[in-house]
């Protein structure tokens, strides 16, 4: 009777070690490997100017800056409408209404 208690035990850890292989196996198997879970390093994104600005006004737009009121609507003419701001000041809006 000895016997058959020694090999019930050793058919038990045989069982569980088989197990715990599988399930080692399982999650090897479904784990991606460690190379695609790099993080690539932060490049900074490199801006490129093509071609001309679109009008002149865009080349000499802080050109203005500091300029009257008066010396600002005879540069670039009246504002199609003026705006409010919450910092006590007016947006001085140009250009065509589609834009």
């Amino acid at each position: 009777m000895v016997f058959n208690e020694e090999s019930d035990m050793i058919k038990k850890s045989v069982i569980l070690c088989l197990v715990i292989l599988f399930f080692a196996g399982l999650i090897l198997l479904f784990n991606p490997p460690l190379e695609e879970q790099v993080v690539e390093e932060y490049s900074e994104p490199t801006i490129e100017t093509v071609g001309q600005p679109q009008s002149e006004n865009e080349a000499d737009f802080f050109s203005f800056r500091g300029l009257s009121s008066d010396e600002l609507t005879e540069e670039m003419g009246e504002p199609l409408r003026k705006d409010p701001s919450e910092y006590g000041y007016d947006w001085w809006v140009y250009g065509s209404e589609e834009e």
